[in-house]
């Protein structure tokens, strides 16, 4: 039975080398998931070369040869990690809907988008903490937010031009506001909870903070009779 189970661990290595051999750039996509976890947890200071391999399917060696080294590794799971958070914009149908809707449904995906992605604002956090120092390194993030703000300046357009938005709302500032409150959802929930003694992740607590915002910003820009 011993040598059964020596047999099947020897097999199951084989395998997995050679998986690993055909598929490069899903080993390079499973480490980028586990350096973002890492690097999320410990920052890139306190985050382990050795941990990341070790809990991925690749070798250390074979993480050097993909980011050359570890602030290599760390750039490319911030890259990893915006890009993961926008690209699920370019299926967020928006030009479908009246330009309030449209808002309100911007609103709830960021919303809902930085709750299911806590180790992207935790990154994000560490890197305003190191003033932005590795995030200039990267190219690819350079025109990443470009697609999701031409949805936003389009809702605003359509709504001036319709009447239902009051002219003059900066698009830009819209869409950082969005941003800004559904990040401190994430960011700030274990010590606004403690400090205010309110609820902050319970779904009936979520579901309401995302109407207030809601409310509050549709409101804010909707526009009114005697504008």
């Amino acid at each position: 039975m011993d040598n059964a189970m020596s047999e099947a661990a020897a097999t199951a290595k084989k395998s997995a080398r050679a998986k690993r051999k055909n598929d490069p750039e899903a080993v390079r996509q499973d480490l980028l998931q586990v350096a973002i976890q890492e690097f999320a947890e410990h920052g890139l200071a306190g985050a382990r070369v050795d941990r990341i391999a070790a809990n991925s399917r690749a070798s250390k060696m074979m993480l050097y040869y993909y980011f050359d080294n570890k602030e290599g590794l760390y750039i490319a799971a911030l890259e990893q990690s915006y890009i993961q958070i926008r690209e699920a914009e370019r299926d967020l149908d928006v030009d479908s809907l009246p330009p309030l809707a449209a808002l309100r449904s911007f609103i709830r995906f960021t919303f809902e988008r930085h709750q299911k992605n806590p180790e992207y604002v935790r990154l994000v956090v560490n890197e305003n903490l190191a003033f932005g120092e590795h995030i200039r390194k990267s190219e690819k993030l350079r025109n990443l937010n470009a697609f999701a703000m031409e949805k936003v300046r389009s809702i605003f357009a359509r709504g001036v031009a319709d009447g239902t938005l009051r002219p003059g709302i900066d698009p830009t500032h819209f869409f950082m506001t969005v941003g800004a409150l559904s990040f401190y959802q994430v960011s700030n929930k274990y010590t606004f909870a403690s400090v205010f003694e309110v609820d902050m992740d319970t779904k009936a607590a979520l579901d309401e903070r995302l109407h207030q915002i809601t409310e509050l910003l549709v409101h804010g820009v909707s526009r009114r009779p005697e504008d």
